[in-house]
């Protein structure tokens, strides 16, 4: 069996799951440079499994969404959802304001990333629906060193909750940003490995519940709600891309 992530921060349980599925032997592992090439190794078959993390503001039972080429042959299941929080130094002075809200951002220097999953784009769509353009000052990827960046050079990003926090970095919530990760479980449909995907959601639901227990304040209800939604088992549905 072949498990794919990009930019995940919840690698490790699939790991952790993987071993407790029966009959896999040894996974193997491929780590993708974004989350467009994972999906093209998904849709040609070079992988049967992939950890897919999608940012929406909208429900889950009302977002939009349009197929990509291959998505016949690709299901999901969305397994938790978790909000998209802000990290910044520890000494800035939002890092302990009664409150964060966008506006408050629109004079900071952001880090971003280049590259075929148009993190830059999606940046400026966003903050420009709160009426400004972010200043984006460092390009580095999610893996990189974003954390000693952020307490060198005050700038600021954001970030999933199950991140490592660097020292000198804390994590913020956004009180005017509603955005929601949702992290789903990517299979072909005519893999083998189709059959124990429910069972390997349900492992990852329990793993990530057991994290969300130990990082108390990075997690807010939304994200224990979306677990106790998924807790029973859901069923694959067609892979769809969010726009």
């Amino acid at each position: 069996m072949r498990a794919c992530w990009a930019t995940s921060a919840l690698h490790e349980p699939l790991l952790h799951s993987l071993r407790q599925l029966p009959g896999n032997g040894q996974p193997r592992i491929v780590v993708a440079d974004s989350s467009r090439s994972m999906a093209g190794l998904l849709r040609a078959g070079d992988v049967d499994v992939a950890l897919r993390d999608r940012v929406s503001d909208e429900p889950a039972a009302t977002r939009r969404a349009s197929a990509e080429p291959g998505d016949d042959l690709v299901s999901e299941i969305v397994w938790a959802e978790s909000p998209v929080l802000l990290a910044l130094a520890a000494d800035h002075p939002l890092a302990t304001a009664p409150a964060v809200t966008m506006a408050e951002l629109a004079e900071e220097d952001w880090i971003s990333v280049y590259g075929p999953d148009r993190c830059h784009e999606e940046l400026r769509r966003l903050c420009g629906a709160f009426g400004f353009t972010p200043r984006i000052s460092h390009d580095i990827p999610v893996s990189g060193p974003r954390n000693d960046v952020i307490r060198h050079q005050r700038c600021v990003t954001l970030v999933q909750p199950m991140r490592p926090v660097g020292p000198g970095v804390v994590y913020r919530e956004i009180a005017d940003l509603p955005l929601l990760v949702r992290h789903a479980v990517a299979i072909r449909r005519d893999s083998h490995f189709a059959a124990q995907v429910p069972l390997l959601v349900q492992l990852l639901g329990q793993a990530y519940q057991e994290l969300a227990s130990g990082t108390p304040g990075r997690l807010t209800g939304r994200a224990a709600a979306m677990d106790a939604r998924t807790a029973g088992g859901p069923r694959l549905r067609p892979s769809r891309t969010d726009r």
